[in-house]
């Protein structure tokens, strides 16, 4: 196992949203490019075009160039160290969180864009995306909002309280971030900034934490 770098230790952020084309890939692109220097691989899991026609196989591919037409394109051009597209159906999703465990063991830190993750990891934050102005809820998003840390919102607060009472859900005390016409998200940087430096334990001892933790019956999420 490879050594891990004290000054850079293996952290995990995971960004989910509601539905479609609420900025996930916009937020975690903020991110980045406000953590330049840091060792970040960004991993995108998505449940689309499976390696095998049947669907049983995850397959990982890694971005290669930067590009603004992928999302994994995009993560380099943020500053990214690697960009991962995993293609996971619901039932090897464990195998994607295994690879999660592995970049962690390696001293990785690792942002996620995804929803379903959560249901298999231990993420030092949850972001979840709110976009007042779009209806659909995935089903896989009431798991990662009842988790989220923080709400970033293209809305109002007060625009975002109403969606999430529509269901059944509430900001509770969670702090909400607003993203400008820029992409750009008001205030998430030093919250982010005091979150990451509560995180405690060794890196090692946080990447066994992370992934693996929780019982088999959860591996298929629901």
């Amino acid at each position: 196992m490879a050594r891990v770098d004290p000054l850079h230790p293996a952290r995990l952020i995971v960004v989910g949203g509601h539905t479609r084309g609420v900025g996930k890939t916009s937020a975690i692109e903020h991110i980045l490019r406000t953590r330049r220097g840091e060792p970040w691989t960004a991993v995108k899991i998505s449940a689309h075009r499976h390696a095998r026609p049947d669907g049983s196989t995850p397959l990982v591919e890694e971005a290669t160039e930067v590009s603004p037409h992928t999302q994994t394109g995009r993560y380099l051009e943020a500053g990214a160290s690697r960009a991962l597209l995993c293609r996971t159906p619901d039932t090897r999703l464990a195998e994607t969180a295994a690879l999660l465990q592995r970049l962690l063991a390696r001293g990785h830190r690792v942002i996620v864009e995804s929803n379903r993750i959560v249901s298999l990891v231990h993420a030092d934050v949850v972001l979840f995306l709110v976009a007042p102005a779009l209806d659909d809820w995935k089903p896989s998003s009431g798991l990662c909002l009842t988790r989220a840390d923080a709400l970033v919102s293209t809305g109002r607060p007060a625009l975002v309280a109403a969606a999430l009472a529509g269901q059944g859900a509430g900001v509770d005390d969670r702090p909400v971030f607003c993203m400008d016409s820029d992409r750009r998200v008001h205030g998430l940087d030093v919250w982010l900034d005091a979150r990451m430096a509560r995180a405690r334990g060794t890196a090692q001892g946080r990447a066994a934490m992370h992934v693996g933790a929780r019982p088999a019956a959860s591996a298929v999420p629901g």
